[in-house]
């Protein structure tokens, strides 16, 4: 028997009425199910049947793990259809109430499986309590969600709702979402990288002055902006982290968790992972300064060595391009894994950039604009190091 009440306020609009509360994450996943758009043979006849896309399994096991982070929230609502059999609304009391004998799953999910699923275990087949709580200074606490319920709507209503609500979201582009790392509080590998490559792009004697295209679009009054925003804060924290996420969930705790802050450690600081990650020490130690003094003496050689290819007005170049700037951000990790701790950065970095010999055909302007290509470029740097 499920007996359920819940605290919710009734919202009209033309496709018709419907309820907005909230509830457990643990009573949700109790009553919901996806309907998995899929064919179906019934009656040696082919049918598609279901309204859902498939369950991205990836997907579902990163919103596992985002949910037991310090910062997780779901503020948007989980939108729900229910049958009028298994619910009331009694309006006086500003209660949606659900009740059925049945013992299977009665509302079907039009959006939000996925974060359905982050409450569920790994299979995305059953319910995990431990998901559905997180610890407060007072103990543990419930994890609620909003849920919106559309009653007794027929499956072509239900349909619309989930084409309607997927179809007119709008990807945000990860160049916005990493600027706007520069308004936290606490330090982390996104908001470091951001810095680094703000202070790149705007210092006038820099090899990326004016090339990097801040929040994925083209700045106004600036032309041949070559690389995006993101391309490169992700490049840059890959030498930083294997896991920027983690990271940033690390400095979040210290930075909230008072008393308990020492019990908070950071994972990959020891030597294997210095070496994997070459930018990892000097990120730890808060040195972004002197990261962002690498890659201007590093790109400050490539410009001297190949100028017409750096070049940002130069459409035929390879280098200046983002395929180049992958190729030239491998060779980089290289180089500053086998620098030597005593050696000046810029001299370093100008008699390795000397040694790489390229001939005029491996800048051909016919070759495709992929990892093929970085390969390519990649292995002719490297080979300059044996």
């Amino acid at each position: 028997m499920i007996s359920i009440e819940i605290q919710a306020i009734k919202v009209n609009q033309p496709i018709g009425s419907f309820y907005i509360g909230k509830m457990k994450a643990s009573e949700l996943v109790s009553i919901t199910y996806p309907d998995m758009r899929e064919m179906k043979k019934e009656n040696d006849l082919n049918s598609y049947l279901g309204i859902q896309r498939e369950l991205n399994k990836k997907r579902a096991e990163e919103i596992r793990q985002y949910v037991k982070t310090f910062g997780a929230t779901f503020p948007n609502s989980i939108i729900l259809s229910i049958d009028d059999e298994h619910c009331t609304w009694k309006e006086e009391k500003g209660l949606f109430v659900i009740e059925s004998e049945n013992p299977n799953k009665i509302a079907r999910i039009l959006d939000g499986q996925h974060r359905v699923a982050g409450f569920m275990n790994k299979e995305a087949t059953a319910l995990d309590e431990d998901q559905c709580r997180f610890i407060t200074p007072d103990g543990y606490q419930d994890f609620e969600l909003v849920v919106t319920f559309f009653v007794g709507l027929d499956l072509p209503d239900q349909a619309s709702i989930f084409s309607i609500v997927n179809l007119k979201q709008t990807p945000v582009r990860k160049s916005l979402v990493y600027d706007l790392e520069a308004l936290s509080n606490t330090r982390s590998p996104q908001k470091s990288a951001h810095t680094i490559v703000v202070s790149l792009n705007k210092n006038n004697k820099s090899p990326f002055y004016n090339r990097i295209k801040r929040l994925g679009i083209k700045t106004p009054d600036i032309e041949n902006e070559k690389l995006s925003q993101s391309t490169v804060v992700e490049e840059i924290m890959k030498l930083m982290s294997p896991d920027p996420l983690a990271d940033r969930e690390y400095f979040l705790k210290k930075s909230k968790s008072g008393l308990f802050s020492k019990s908070i450690k950071l994972e990959n600081t020891d030597k294997d992972s210095f070496k994997k990650y070459p930018l990892r020490e000097l990120f730890i130690n808060e040195r972004d300064d002197d990261i962002a003094k690498m890659l201007w003496s590093y790109f400050d050689s490539v410009k001297a060595s190949w100028p017409e290819q750096w070049d940002k007005n130069n459409k035929k170049a390879i280098l200046n391009k983002t395929v180049g700037f992958y190729a030239l951000m491998h060779f980089f990790s290289d180089l500053v894994a086998k620098m030597p701790p005593t050696e000046d950065i810029r001299d370093y970095f100008q008699k390795s950039i000397k040694k790489v010999t390229f001939q005029k055909s491996d800048f051909d302007t016919n070759m495709e604009p992929s990892s093929k290509t970085t390969s390519r470029l990649y292995g002719i740097m490297k080979s300059s190091l044996s």
